[in-house]
């Protein structure tokens, strides 16, 4: 009885123990990802947003060029 209790208590403080760092380690991770996560979105937004507005800026001054007017169609 004595040595289950022994090692009882002393699984339960392992358990604790590591329970509580890989919480920790989670938490830590989890806002690394999600920090890096929000950084390549917004990166990757903003750079659709200025890839196509690129493109909408080249398409309405080169787009004339190659329409033809509606009276040759």
């Amino acid at each position: 009885m004595i040595w289950f209790q022994l090692h009882a208590t002393h699984n339960i403080a392992w358990f604790q123990l590591h329970a509580t760092h890989n919480r920790t380690w989670f938490q830590l991770h989890a806002s690394h990802n999600m920090t890096w996560f929000q950084l390549r979105a917004t990166h990757n937004m903003a750079w659709f947003q200025l890839y196509a507005t690129h493109n909408m800026t080249w398409f309405q001054q080169h787009g004339t060029l190659y329409v033809k007017p509606s009276h040759e169609l």
